[in-house]
């Protein structure tokens, strides 16, 4: 039977080795084994060790070695030497641990005495979870000290009990966080499928290329712009506008000329025809009163560069697909496929998945560090210098355009644009989650709410076609397929002569290069070949007049408008610190003496 002299342990926290003298005297009788730290084992350079050993006390000797295998298991073997009772070691690597328990047996063996007891550090107690994320460990101390204790039972250390109590609740616990996080992908995965069985039931009229076709009856049915939209399944693209113009000019309704200028060298100019205009319908007018602005003549190129600009270009665009949008649904043309009660019911998975996001946070328990580096971030950004601030929102805006861009040459629909630009923007987040987080919990979080935002705001622009639609809905499909690969291709007269109108319908449907290349072929001579051949023009074509996007969208309105507002702010600071010493603009200041407004503008203004 064990008596209380063997059970207790006490420590001596002095640094003072004949106060640790004193110590070990006045409990001599009571206490056989004392507790040495790092602390006084440095202090007294040993010494304190050595008395108790000749004293008859068992030494604890916790020094928590920790450095490569090879030389924690000569530490181990030196402390032997000192005949230590006990030493604790860090639970770090299996090998390093693994040597020193061998070592610790065959020193024991080899010298005849009683094998010491080694006991494993699992995590020291000043660690916090916060501590951990620092040094890139993703678990709690309680988790990480289960996983180390498992690691050190393998390596053969003792004091291999000497675990949390809670051992079993901690792994069960930690194991329903993986099983919930898992759950929460298979819940995204599950919305992505059905979302998936959405688009084929309801994205799209089937389509049929047909043998033969009356394009003359498409040509006055449909204008480009509608014609463009039914074939796509879209709304109206800048390219579209272009496409009018082109089938204007084609029609009569605006009469192209070919100037020579000294200055500028060979320009086309476009003129009104009034007695013409009662014959275009109301997207047609709208376009060609845009086009003209009011006045009788304007330089196609130069009016092209300049409409994206205007302040209401946007708002103009907006409009005219409006107009558009209340045609294709007189026709039956572009309807909303998804049942109401679905689009409802996915309003509902959506709630539902946010209430499970919610859960699986709190659930998991919130990361402080996770969140205060997320805010150091943030407030990084939000006080930053307006360059950094500028050049983020023009990185921001490129990105999204060039997936637009690469999006609607391919096509305008609006379900393609969406989720495209939507598993953008949370495939960044989740980037940026696993560059702060590695292995976070919250990736999955991200997915679900992607996933759950796709399916409520692609249902209602599912879109399809009325039964009486249906036909021509195909056959301006095989007008696309036929323009892309067979028409113009074989000279044949009668398509030579529609060319101008193939033209026009061909930049609508996305194939303006296809087209421009068999035109070249044709080797014709007049005003229109010349228009499209123009370097600036034929940049506009073959761009889907994608310049649009650059100026006239709403993003890259506020970008100006923001780039104004800095540009306004450094001039006034300048013009109020002018000529003050030290100031911005004064001697020895900011700028060395009235450049700072100069070197402002060149900084924000943006590239034309």
């Amino acid at each position: 039977m064990i008596n209380g002299k063997e059970k207790l342990i006490v420590a001596i926290d002095t640094d003072d080795f004949d106060k640790a003298k004193e110590l070990i005297d006045q409990l001599e009788d009571s206490v056989d084994i004392f507790k040495v730290g790092l602390e006084q084992y440095v202090a007294t350079k040993g010494r304190t060790v050595e008395y108790l050993r000749e004293k008859g006390k068992k030494v604890f000797l916790d020094l928590k070695f920790h450095d490569i295998p090879n030389t924690m298991k000569s530490a181990v073997k030196a402390a032997i030497k000192d005949n230590v009772w006990m030493m604790t070691i860090h639970v770090s690597d299996f090998e390093g641990m693994r040597q020193c328990a061998e070592i610790a047996k065959q020193e024991a063996e080899r010298l005849n005495i009683e094998k010491p007891i080694i006991v494993g550090v699992t995590v020291l107690t000043s660690l916090s979870n916060e501590d951990l994320q620092d040094i890139g460990c993703n678990m709690t101390t309680e988790e990480l000290a289960i996983k180390r204790a498992k690691l050190a039972k393998k390596s053969g250390i003792d004091a291999t009990e000497i675990i949390y109590e809670n051992e079993n609740d901690i792994i069960e616990h930690k194991e329903e966080k993986i099983k919930f996080t898992r759950n929460v992908v298979i819940i995204g995965v599950c919305l992505l499928i059905y979302w998936m069985i959405l688009l084929l039931s309801f994205e799209k009229d089937k389509k049929y290329i047909l043998e033969d076709i009356d394009e003359d009856y498409l040509f006055n049915k449909y204008n480009p712009m509608i014609a463009g939209c039914i074939q796509g399944s879209r709304d109206i693209l800048s390219r579209d506008i272009i496409a009018v113009i082109l089938n204007l000019i084609e029609k009569k309704n605006i009469k192209l000329e070919i100037k020579d200028q000294i200055n500028k060298g060979r320009v086309y100019l476009i003129l009104k025809v009034p007695e013409k205009e009662n014959e275009m319908d109301t997207i047609e007018k709208y376009v060609y009163d845009w086009i003209f602005n009011g006045k009788e003549i304007v330089e196609l190129s130069d009016r092209l560069e300049k409409i994206p600009k205007e302040k209401d270009a946007n708002e103009k665009f907006e409009q005219l697909n409006k107009m558009v949008e209340m045609r294709l649904s007189k026709m039956g043309a572009n309807k909303k496929s998804v049942p109401i009660a679905l689009r409802k019911f996915n309003i509902f998975l959506f709630v539902i998945s946010i209430l499970v996001v919610i859960r699986h946070i709190i659930f998991n328990g919130i990361n402080n560090m996770s969140m205060a580096k997320s805010m150091t971030i943030l407030m990084i950004i939000l006080f930053a210098m307006i360059g950094i601030i500028t050049a983020l929102l023009n990185i921001v805006i490129i990105i999204r355009h060039q997936i637009n861009k690469i999006v609607q040459r391919i096509t305008g629909q609006r379900v393609v644009t969406t989720t495209i630009s939507l598993v953008t923007l949370f495939g960044v987040i989740m980037i940026i989650t696993a560059i702060i987080a590695p292995g976070s919990y919250l990736i999955a979080d991200e997915f679900l709410i992607c996933a759950a935002t796709i399916l409520v705001l692609t249902d209602n622009l599912m879109l399809k076609n009325n039964v009486n639609m249906i036909e021509d809905y195909s056959k301006l499909n095989t007008l696309k397929y036929k323009l892309k690969n067979s028409l113009l291709s074989d000279k044949d007269i009668e398509h030579v002569v529609l060319w101008e109108k193939y033209l026009a319908y061909a930049v609508s449907f996305g194939i303006s290069k296809k087209i421009i290349e068999k035109i070249g072929k044709l080797n014709l001579d007049d005003d229109l070949t010349k228009l499209i051949n123009d370097k600036d023009i034929l940049e506009y074509l073959t761009s889907d007049y994608y310049i649009f996007y650059t100026y006239a969208s709403p993003d890259r309105r506020f970008l100006n408008s923001y780039n104004e507002t800095l540009e306004k702010a450094a001039s006034s600071m300048s013009d109020s610190s002018s000529g003050n010493g030290g100031s911005f603009s004064g001697g020895g200041g900011f700028s060395g003496g009235g450049g700072s407004r100069r070197r402002w503008r060149s900084i924000l203004r943006r590239k034309k």
